[in-house]
């Protein structure tokens, strides 16, 4: 460590009232429906069509702009910003950084959304396609690498450019999202304003979180108990849930280049051998290339098309509402923390190799899931071997159906084994990522080489952790935990336009003023 966790002050606004503000509304909504069942669900539902319906719109030009400020950032001479000194060599290998970025930056929701969302894209498609159709299954892969693309990590990058340039440029030794909105804010930033603006960030961040495990939990809970003969249900979903959270804890304890460093790495090679047994072994090889070529041509294409889609005049579809806003809902809220997260771990790297590092590799490595998995789920259909849409239709819900889907697969026991280990690891390594984050903005000064106190990551895991439990005990199904994430972001649209402007303001006025910025030298 480069400073001592006694020197580490706490700062107890972020950290009480933050905490009060994210368990309060939590419990109030489980009381309610003790108290009249299905209470807390229908309120929750009626935010969301609320907030879908009157600020759709933001959430899609959140969107857009963002893609726009990154690549101008990073194609622009000062992507040449080395976060740290001009010299400085990466911290991390290139390796270990991707597969921490990766692991963090989509967690288990991947491996849910790879295998399952080609079932409701297929069924209910976008732009007006006839369901079921050849086209329909096209698309269905090619919206869902849209909705984990190149968009969603602009989301990620535009606050890991203003929080690394703060830190590693700037030697500011604040960690926290308050703190890069100093260019528009200046000295209210570290005042009760700042305050008010971490807190919305720690609330968006933990609804964020619970969408994540909420995805990822009933996976490992549905794996468990096929292999094992089991009842799922939502003893077996909090069993889960509880071996998340004791992985999260040692690797926690470890610290972040021992922990999550060494995790991620093992997760990044065990997720690829689960792709590899699928493409090589699943029998749809073949059409798995050509399905993936096709949906590149078919993203690229038509990228512009679908980041402006809102179906203004579709009166019965609510394609847009439930899955694009949802999503860019999901990675804004995701986006200061991921941002936090990604500049803490890219020092020695340029803003350009960090942005376009992180635009490519997740982009590429979501869109190879999506083909995989998506593929092996329509090739089953079309052999008539496994009707995942009729299953998902009968009831079945759409955890129960991904682990049936893979059953069919040689050596199905094993595989679904490995899957559900490597959703483990992906949520344990979200849970330590964002604890991390929660509790770097609870600190008043976290030096450059210095980590939050332990018992502070683990008191965040723990609220990451309530509101997973509190959906399963509303009976709360996808729909419930998609709308957890559209009301936790909309306040984050805002905060991140003040966090790319702080950023162009700060970095005029320290060419303004003469400042020599670390370079990278062609």
């Amino acid at each position: 460590m480069g400073a001592s966790m006694a020197k580490l002050q706490l700062d107890k606004t972020n950290f009480f009232v933050g905490g009060i503000a994210v368990l309060l509304p939590t419990m109030g909504i489980l009381a309610a429906d003790i108290a009249a069942p299905g209470s807390g669900k229908a309120f929750i539902s009626s935010l969301k069509s609320y907030l879908t319906n009157e600020f759709g719109a933001f959430y899609m030009w959140a969107a857009i702009l963002s893609l726009i400020f990154c690549l101008a950032v990073s194609f622009s001479k000062y992507g040449n910003i080395v976060l740290g000194e001009a010299d400085e060599k990466p911290e991390y290998s290139t390796i270990s950084w991707v597969a921490m970025i990766f692991s963090a930056g989509i967690g288990a929701g991947i491996l849910w959304g790879g295998a399952s969302e080609w079932i409701y894209y297929m069924s209910t498609p976008p732009l007006g396609l006839e369901p079921g159709t050849e086209l329909a299954k096209e698309w269905a892969i090619t919206t869902g690498m849209f909705h984990w693309g190149p968009s969603a990590w602009a989301l990620y990058s535009v606050c890991s450019i203003t929080i690394g340039y703060y830190y590693y440029v700037r030697k500011d030794p604040v960690l926290k999202v308050s703190e890069s909105c100093k260019g528009v804010l200046g000295t209210r930033a570290k005042g009760p304003l700042g305050n008010v603006v971490d807190i919305f960030i720690m609330i968006g961040l933990v609804t964020a979180s619970a969408t994540s495990l909420g995805l990822g939990t009933p996976v490992v809970a549905a794996g468990i108990s096929k292999v094992l003969g089991l009842e799922h249900g939502t003893a077996m979903n909090l069993a889960a849930l509880a071996i998340v959270v004791g992985l999260f804890t040692i690797s926690s304890a470890l610290g972040l280049k021992k922990g999550m460093a060494k995790l991620s790495n093992f997760n990044i090679f065990l997720a690829i051998g689960l792709l590899v047994f699928v493409l090589f072994f699943g029998g749809y090889f073949l059409t798995t290339i050509k399905s993936f070529t096709t949906s590149v041509g078919s993203l690229v294409t038509n990228f512009v098309r679908l980041s402006t889609y809102m179906e203004p005049y579709a009166e019965n579809s609510t394609f847009v509402s439930d899955w694009t806003i949802f999503y860019w809902a999901w990675w804004v809220s995701y986006g200061p923390f991921q941002g936090l997260f990604f500049a803490k771990i890219s020092r020695g790297r340029t803003i350009r190799e960090m942005v376009l590092g992180t635009l490519l590799f997740g982009s590429l490595g979501t869109a190879v899931f999506f083909a995989i998995f998506g593929n092996y789920g329509i090739g089953l259909l079309d052999a008539g071997i496994f009707d995942a849409p009729a299953a998902l239709a009968s009831g079945q819900t759409s955890f129960t159906v991904i682990i049936d889907m893979f059953a069919n697969l040689p050596l199905g026991t094993l595989f679904i084994i490995g899957l559900c280990v490597s959703a483990v690891v992906f949520m344990a390594t979200t849970f330590d990522a964002a604890s991390f984050s929660l509790a770097a903005m609870t600190t008043k000064e976290l030096p450059d080489g210095a980590d939050p106190a332990l018992w502070n990551r683990l008191v965040w895991a723990l609220f990451l952790g309530i509101i997973p439990i509190v959906i399963n005990l509303i009976g709360g199904d996808l729909g419930t935990i998609q709308i957890s994430t559209v009301v936790g972001g909309l306040l984050m649209v805002v905060i991140l336009g003040i966090v790319a402007l702080s950023f162009i303001k700060e970095l005029k006025s320290d060419i303004a003023n003469g400042v020599e910025l670390p370079m990278r030298k062609k």
